[in-house]
């Protein structure tokens, strides 16, 4: 009886598994899952488009013509060292809010994972401060260095934006087969909201 019961139990198996192999075997693999979202003509058009949109002079970045909260965030970063502590806690929550609504407005041409990379060590740099800001144990001193690297982030952050227009704005051909590989390459490697969520945790 043992036996039987054993044979019958490996014939189970052996079949269980080999309709599962089946149905494997059987489900069309799926296309595009890493298929770049442009290509050469989009590239070119979206240079294009920053080449336009994104105004630059010699002293660096004046304006971003279709990214309406991006003057609004670097005015707030810029005058954050000159807020009082009693007005930062404020302050730091209308500026989470603004940003909240500038990652979430990224240009199409901007995304790209050099621009995406600065964006992130901007809200690192913010969240450390937003988590430093009710710890009494956290120096003043301390506090006001934090305040300038979420500045110097995001100096870096315009210098990016710079350096991605003058790489990638126009139509040469170089510059745009360069261009569309940033592109595709963030299509398949994003996770920025799900990695900066993550360290907004881990800060907390």
């Amino acid at each position: 009886m043992k036996t039987f019961l054993f044979t019958t139990a490996v014939i189970l198996l052996f079949t269980a598994c080999k309709e599962h192999k089946d149905r494997i075997s059987s489900t069309p693999a799926a296309e595009g899952l890493f298929a770049p979202a442009h290509d050469i003509t989009t590239a070119r058009v979206n240079s294009d488009i920053m080449g336009q949109a994104v105004q630059v002079d010699n002293n660096g970045l004046v304006a971003i013509a279709d990214w309406s909260t991006y003057p609004t965030i670097a005015t707030q970063v810029t005058l954050l060292d000159k807020i009082s502590k009693s007005e930062l806690t404020a302050a730091l929550t209308i500026l989470r809010e603004h940003f909240n609504s500038f990652k979430n407005s990224i240009p199409a041409y901007l995304m790209i994972d050099n621009v995406q990379d600065a964006i992130e060590d901007v809200e690192k740099e913010l969240i450390t401060l937003e988590w430093q800001l009710p710890k009494k144990e956290v120096a003043e001193k301390e506090r006001a260095a934090q305040i300038k690297k979420l500045q110097e982030s995001f100096f870096y952050l315009e210098n990016k934006i710079v350096q991605t227009r003058s790489m990638y704005a126009g139509n040469a051909a170089l510059a745009a087969a360069a261009y569309l590989k940033e592109l595709n390459d963030y299509n398949i490697n994003k996770s920025t909201a799900h990695d900066l969520r993550a360290a907004a945790q881990k800060v907390k």
